[in-house]
Parts: C-alpha cells; sequence; structure tokens
C-alpha cells in the first residue's frame, strides 16, 4: 500500500494525494435528489456534528434526501473543494452556480425545553 506524501491530508485516501478535505472520499454526506438525479446546482452547504450537507438552498422533503459520498459531491461540483476548510457550526452559500461562496456560522437548531412544572409524558 502506498504511504501518505507530506501533501497527502489527514483522512485522505493515500492514492488522492492533493484530497482538500479532513474527512475521506467515502464519508457519507446528506443531499437531495435534486441535485444527484436533476442536475440542480448546489448552493448551501452546511458541516456541523452530523457531518456534511449539500442542498440547493430550497425547502425538500425527507423523500428528497439522499446519503452520497463526499468523493461523489466532490465530482459534481469541484467548487465545492473550496469549503474543506469549512469548520463544524459553519454553512456556506451563494446565489447560482459559479458564484463565490459566502460563509458564515450557521444558526444552532432550537432546541424544546418543556417549562417547568410540566411533564411531557406519563409522570
Amino acid at each position: 500500500m502506498a504511504s501518505c506524501t507530506a501533501t497527502c491530508h489527514r483522512g485522505a485516501d493515500p492514492y488522492v494525494s492533493d484530497w482538500p478535505f479532513d474527512d475521506p472520499p467515502n464519508v457519507a454526506t446528506f443531499t437531495v435528489r435534486q441535485i444527484m438525479k436533476d442536475g440542480l446546482p448546489i448552493l448551501f452547504v452546511r458541516r456541523d456534528d452530523d457531518g456534511w450537507q449539500f442542498l440547493t438552498g430550497s425547502a425538500v422533503t425527507m423523500r428528497d434526501a439522499m446519503l452520497v459520498g463526499l468523493k461523489e459531491i466532490v465530482s459534481r461540483d469541484p467548487s465545492v473543494a473550496d469549503l474543506a476548510d469549512l469548520d463544524v457550526g459553519w454553512q456556506a452559500w451563494r446565489e447560482r452556480a459559479g458564484a463565490p461562496w459566502s460563509r458564515g456560522e450557521a444558526n444552532p437548531v432550537p432546541q424544546f425545553r418543556v417549562p417547568a412544572g410540566i411533564c411531557p409524558r406519563n409522570c
């Protein structure tokens, strides 16, 4: 088996020395049918504790959801490699394919808190 050279990135396939992501090419990512099957562009990317999400920026349903390898996403749109250094808890977006990416901290998912004195299940 080949060993990584100084240009090989952590987590990368040792046979792909220019892989820009810390995650390996086969890591599962969330995307939608509209990107993978219908050819719509990736306009919104989010990286959180659950991994990467590559979306169209439009509303989607769970029926549209797909899990694909990160390498498949990069093959579909090589410009997402520009986001390889996106920190966990951050997101990126653009207006159209080919436009520059903007970045910002992702809004946290709101947590539902049960008010004191209320028991949500059979107590």
